[in-house]
């Protein structure tokens, strides 16, 4: 007899199946900021003890020390140093600082850097731990 699919990979519940998502988003997350060099993860690796305040304005001083950490080149720009990810029409680099936050932060119709994307990510997992009545029944993932 033939063990049967169920044997090795059993039906979970939906709450079991979005627990095991949410455990394997995290894990991705934490690879990612892993990759980055080490003077930039340092600055977007979020603590565990922000405050509700200062959750809600991590990303904003976060994306402003990346820049801050960040040399333009001769001409005034810089490729992304998380992600490496330059203007798709220009090809050269961000003008640095504006077009730079906005990669960064994804405003203005830019591109949102990964990078920054799975920080965050990382940032609301700690804040829906610390307090879960900011979100829906479904949480912040």
């Amino acid at each position: 007899m033939t063990p049967s699919r169920s044997f090795y990979d059993p039906e979970l519940t939906p709450e079991a199946r979005m627990d095991r998502m949410r455990k394997e988003m995290f894990f991705l997350r934490r690879t990612i900021i892993d990759l980055v060099p080490e003077e930039f993860r340092k600055v977007i690796d979020p603590p565990y003890d922000l405050s509700q305040k200062d959750s809600f304005q991590w990303t904003l001083r976060t994306a402003q020390r990346v820049i801050e950490l960040t040399a333009p080149d001769a001409h005034g720009n810089a490729a992304c140093p998380l992600c490496g990810d330059v203007p798709r029409y220009t090809g050269v680099g961000y003008s640095y600082p504006a077009g730079l936050k906005r990669h960064l932060l994804g405003t203005h119709q830019s591109q949102l850097c990964p990078v920054m994307y799975a920080a965050d990510g990382l940032r609301r997992v700690h804040h829906r731990e610390a307090y879960p009545g900011d979100y829906g029944p479904y949480g912040c993932d």
